[in-house]
């Protein structure tokens, strides 16, 4: 799934529960691998080497091809970012207020597997094996909706919108 579709879920799990921070980050961390194992589609990033027939051994090389994969992944979070802003209205006045949110921390744990995976690339050491492999168990890819580039972020869309009119709903 797509960093967009990891913060919604997050902050929205964290709104429908009602959740102090701790619980809003562990609501999210766990819907990330929820998420994970569900067929879908990820946008192609270049950079990547080993393939994804060894995605332990997978790299993120640093070059023009991970600047724009980079900016990719910006933009992904930043639209999570900005739909959780606009869809369930936090009131952060203060630094504070954002460090005690359930919703930041909601999207905090929906993203956080994601950016451990690229620690993972670069550091390749304990917990973050043992946490790549985890995440590769999730993603299986005979679960992947990578060749269906229509219906796989037309899903991925229609999971944010659930989710959107699914929390107010419940309110």
């Amino acid at each position: 799934m797509t960093l967009s579709v990891h913060s919604v879920v997050g902050a929205g799990l964290s709104v429908l529960a009602r959740a102090n921070p701790l619980t809003a980050f562990v609501m999210g961390l766990f819907s990330h691998f929820v998420l994970d194992a569900i067929p879908h589609w990820d946008y192609p990033l270049k950079s990547g080497s080993g393939g994804r027939s060894a995605p332990m051994y997978e790299d993120m090389v640093i070059g023009r091809d991970f600047v724009f994969d980079l900016l990719k992944i910006i933009a992904d979070a930043l639209l999570g970012i900005t739909l959780v802003m606009f869809v369930f209205k936090p009131e952060f006045r203060s630094l504070a207020d954002i460090l005690t949110s359930g919703i930041f921390w909601g999207v905090v744990g929906g993203m956080l597997p994601d950016f451990l995976q690229f620690l993972y690339f670069k550091i390749k050491k304990e917990p973050l094996i043992a946490f790549q492999h985890f995440h590769t168990w999730i993603h299986e890819k005979e679960k992947k909706l990578n060749d269906r580039n229509i219906i796989g972020p037309a899903l991925q869309i229609a999971l944010i919108i659930f989710c959107i009119y699914l929390v107010p709903l419940s309110l």
